[in-house]
């Protein structure tokens, strides 16, 4: 049977496993944060560029140059 000390250590240790844990999360989450910012940036990027490309072949009579090429849209 255990002690009353060692269930007090077990609830401790238990307790900083805990505050690993959330910490991990918090870590994860902000990680997870940074990507999908920088999946939109890309998005707008990918469209800027399309945008000049597809103004750079309408100058120069090219049709149709980028048609059907957009990418899946991000989810924001």
């Amino acid at each position: 049977m255990d002690t009353l000390e060692s269930l007090r250590a077990k609830l401790e240790s238990a307790g900083d496993i805990n505050a690993v844990v959330k910490t991990m999360k918090a870590v994860a989450a902000s990680n997870i944060g940074q990507y999908e910012r920088s999946v939109a940036a890309l998005a707008d990027y990918y469209r800027t560029v399309a945008m000049g490309l597809s103004a750079y072949f309408k100058a120069r009579n090219i049709n149709d140059a980028l048609k059907n090429t957009a990418p899946a849209k991000a989810k924001n």
